[in-house]
C-alpha cells in the first residue's frame, strides 16, 4: 500500500498541464489483495477490542453463557468487595485477556493474570505449587471456569489488626 501510495504521489506531482489548460488524469491500478486465511471468533474480537476498545460483533463469553448462567454462583464484580465474601466458595466464568508469567529472586515462578466476564474484570496472581499446577491453563483468550475459597486475611499478632494484601 505505501508503495502504491509513492506511485500515486510521484505521478500527481508529475502531471503537467496542456496549453489549453487540460490536466492529464493519472490513471493507477487498484492494488491486489492478496488472499488470507480468515481469523477465528477469539482472535478476531481479540483485535476489534484492540483496535476499537470494545468488542463490536460479539462477546468472547457468548459462546459460554448457558455454563455460565447454570455453573457459575458469583461473578468477578463480587470480588471488589471480599469482605462480603469471606468464607465463601465461589465459581466464576471468564476469558483470560491478560497473562503475564514471571521469576522470582529465588527462581520461582508466578503468574499475574486478567479474567473478564460481561461486566468487568479481575487480576489474579498465582505462586508456587498452585502456579506449577495451573500455569497450563493460563492462554490468553481462553474461557476458564474457577472455582475459589475466600478466606480470612492474615492477622497482626501484637495488633490483632488484619492485614490487607
Amino acid at each position: 500500500m505505501v508503495k502504491d501510495a509513492a506511485k500515486f504521489q510521484e505521478n500527481q506531482n508529475s502531471a503537467q498541464v496542456s496549453l489549453v489548460g487540460e490536466a492529464r488524469e493519472v490513471q493507477i491500478p487498484e492494488p491486489e489483495v492478496r488472499p488470507c486465511e480468515e481469523w477465528g471468533t477469539m482472535e478476531k474480537l481479540r483485535r476489534e477490542k484492540e483496535v476499537v476498545g470494545i468488542y463490536i460483533s460479539g462477546h468472547p463469553l457468548d459462546d459460554f453463557r448457558l455454563e455460565m448462567k447454570y455453573f457459575c454462583n458469583a461473578v468477578l464484580a463480587d470480588l471488589e468487595d471480599l469482605e462480603r465474601c469471606i468464607n465463601r466458595s465461589l465459581t466464576l466464568g471468564g476469558v483470560i485477556s491478560d497473562v503475564q508469567h514471571r521469576t522470582t529472586k529465588q527462581g520461582q515462578g508466578w503468574a499475574i493474570f486478567t479474567v473478564e466476564d460481561y461486566h468487568s474484570s479481575y487480576e489474579f496472581k498465582l505462586f508456587k505449587e498452585e502456579y506449577l499446577r495451573f500455569r497450563h491453563f493460563l492462554v490468553p483468550n481462553s474461557f476458564v471456569h474457577i472455582k475459589i475459597n475466600i478466606k480470612e486475611g492474615w492477622h497482626n499478632k501484637e495488633t490483632g489488626k488484619k492485614i490487607r494484601s
